[in-house]
């Protein structure tokens, strides 16, 4: 009997309603969801911060080659 907890009550997932338990399966579709997109997030930031990195270092390169000797 897999007992799930809401609230901090506790629900023997065995005794719901068939419309409960439809509710639970979109719920825990939805958490997986969430999770990969906020791992996909994690990427983009992360690319991000490497194209902003890369773009900085090839900025200085160009102000370098422009500067007055």
């Amino acid at each position: 009997m897999p007992v799930i907890k809401i609230d901090g009550v506790g629900y023997d997932t065995e005794q719901l309603s068939k419309t409960a338990r439809g509710y639970l399966v979109r719920l825990r579709t939805v958490d997986q969801k969430i999770r990969a997109a906020e791992q996909e997030l994690d990427i983009f930031k992360a690319a991000r911060n490497f194209y902003a990195g890369s773009l900085k270092t090839e900025l200085g390169k160009v102000n370098r080659k422009n500067r007055p000797q």
